[in-house]
């Protein structure tokens, strides 16, 4: 693909490669297809597949609205074609990185923010494109911030802690708080 692809598996089952790592999928799976990785999608089972997705330019681009879905390998590409690949700002060691199979603690939220995003596309109501954009970064905050709480699994409960500290002095100011309180 030029671009990247977020996919998610509402309901049934499929195989999905991405390059040579294959993936057993089910309901609540997460998946972000990256530029120029290539990828699959396979029913496992006779099961109904509902896979909502979404297609995007991560960072805009001049030739973004030009950039189309793309089912050839890399080797039938034409060199304008290639050079339509975006740089992978999510790859391993990246500033944006993000794995190829994503996970998050709220299924619920994420398809609120992710069928937020589709139905506002969808739906077209005047200045549509900029709702979109508002509503694809609050998706993408999101999905950063699930991911930096699995790579650093420990900071949460101290990330925790300092919150009900603070709640503690918002809702103690009146007095002098000693450290024995917290």
């Amino acid at each position: 693909i030029f671009d990247w692809v977020l996919l998610y598996i509402k309901e049934g089952a499929a195989r999905i490669t991405i390059e040579e790592e294959s993936f057993d999928a089910g309901a609540g799976s997460i998946f972000l297809f990256k530029p120029g990785k290539r990828h699959s999608i396979s029913l496992l089972g006779c099961s109904k597949l509902h896979q909502p997705h979404i297609h995007f330019d991560l960072i805009a681009q001049e030739d973004s609205e030009q950039v189309k879905v793309n089912f050839q390998p890399k080797e039938a590409l034409s060199e304008q074609e290639i050079a339509m690949i975006r740089d992978d700002i999510t790859a391993p060691g990246r500033e944006l990185e993000m794995p190829d199979r994503l996970t998050v603690s709220n299924l619920l939220e994420f398809e609120r923010l992710l069928f937020d995003v589709i139905n506002t596309y969808t739906d077209r109501d005047p200045f549509y494109q900029i709702e979109t954009k508002s509503k694809f970064l609050s998706l993408w905050a999101y999905l950063m911030r699930e991911e930096r709480i699995v790579q650093h699994a420990g900071l949460t409960v101290v990330a925790r802690e300092y919150q009900e500290v603070k709640r503690y002095l918002d809702e103690n100011y009146c007095h002098a708080v000693t450290l024995e309180e917290l």
